[in-house]
């Protein structure tokens, strides 16, 4: 039995080991570093030690049934014709330079669309940042937006997608540039109109609501979270091609260096409420 233990033990440190990326220690932060993984960003970033953090898990019993405004996502409809789209080591960012205002009204404010970024894995190995319901899906999708004038007010619209066999078109613009930034800072402009109704379920405006915090280092509060109900779709093949992106540069690049997996793990709710919009 003891010798059993001691195998399982080895097998499994074996395997942890290879999702260690060491390189990523030369970077302020990571999520694969040994040394600079979200379990150790608070010793350099107070505020990720903080009590109201993001992610989260969001369970059934620890939510409040409201009536809440209903999301509306004006200019959303418009396609993207012109962007930046980056590998910043940690995600893929895409940055609409096509001068179309996407807001989000919410009560007598307005949040300006500023970027979209991805969180992803794989079917097996899922990347989504928040939980429901003990399940993680293989991605989420984080447009992130700004209230007119007050850049630092943030409102995150996080859209979950579940892996499957077939593929969701709205992804293609995406993955049609992707071998352009395979290393840690490349970037390159967007080469096909973007339309973001296949990343974003706009005909829902259904979602969980909290108070968190940005899930990344500075880890900074005050930004407001809405995690929409309806589940998207992106495909198996599709989160192939995401996961040959690395999170490094070309000379420090490794298959322990992908990108994959970039999510922080789930902070504790606190005796924070978690509102649903119905």
């Amino acid at each position: 039995m003891l010798q059993f233990f001691i195998i399982c033990v080895l097998l499994f440190n074996k395997d942890a080991l290879t999702q260690e990326c060491e390189a990523e220690d030369q970077y302020p932060w990571s999520y694969h570093g040994p040394d600079n993984d979200p379990y150790k960003w608070k010793s350099d970033y107070p505020d990720c030690g903080k009590t109201y953090q993001s992610p989260i898990e969001i369970k059934n019993e620890n939510i409040v049934n409201m009536k809440l405004f209903k999301l509306k996502y004006n200019g959303f409809d418009t396609p993207i014709t012109k962007a930046t789209v980056m590998n910043l080591g940690w995600t893929v960012m895409v940055i609409p330079e096509d001068d179309v205002n996407r807001y989000i009204p919410w009560g007598d404010n307005t949040y300006i669309l500023e970027e979209i970024h991805f969180h992803f894995g794989t079917a097996n190995d899922p990347g989504a940042e928040h939980i429901i319901e003990g399940i993680r899906y293989a991605m989420e999708i984080h447009f992130v937006t700004h209230k007119d004038k007050e850049p630092e007010n943030i409102f995150v619209i996080a859209s979950l997608m579940q892996a499957t066999d077939d593929q969701n078109s709205g992804f293609d613009p995406i993955i049609e540039v992707l071998p352009k930034i395979q290393y840690r800072n490349d970037s390159t402009e967007l080469e096909s109109d973007l339309n973001l109704a296949g990343l974003l379920l706009q005909n829902s405006g259904s979602y969980y609501y909290y108070s968190g915090s940005n899930s990344i280092p500075p880890c900074q509060s005050g930004y407001e979270w809405f995690v929409l109900k309806d589940i998207g779709k992106v495909g198996n093949e599709q989160l192939d091609e995401f996961m040959t992106l690395y999170s490094v540069g070309k000379d420090d690049a490794s298959d322990s260096c992908r990108m994959g997996q970039n999510y922080r793990p789930e902070q504790d709710l606190n005796n924070r409420l978690i509102l649903s919009s119905e």
